[in-house]
């Protein structure tokens, strides 16, 4: 089984995730009819939502910018921009309250 987490440093690609059982087609096949998106899509878009929930419960002296590093971000504007089109804010703004991460509506993803 993969683990994105553990690869975040270097992107998964629509090759890498048919390695694990399944042809390209397949996999192209299954994203659609289960996220009516393509793994290319999804996967930016899965890394989003991870920073995002990594800045949520970052201490208030980790600056956004270590969370950008830590996913293998080479252009800090092109995530911050990203970044604000899918949650409304710039990830340097972004901290949460004390306790635990905000509660959204929803799944992230399929904004």
């Amino acid at each position: 089984m993969l683990n994105y987490s553990r690869t975040c440093r270097n992107p998964l690609t629509v090759l890498d995730i048919a390695a694990a059982g399944c042809s390209n087609c397949t996999l192209q096949t299954g994203f659609r009819q289960i996220f009516d998106l393509t793994p290319v899509v999804y996967l930016p878009g899965l890394q989003l939502c991870l920073a995002h929930y990594l800045l949520l419960l970052r201490p208030a002296e980790t600056p956004a910018h270590s969370i950008a590093d830590h996913w293998g971000v080479s252009h800090l504007g092109r995530f911050s921009q990203l970044y604000r089109t899918r949650f409304g804010e710039l990830p340097s703004t972004k901290c949460a309250a004390p306790g635990k991460p905000e509660e959204s509506s929803g799944s992230a993803l399929a904004r």
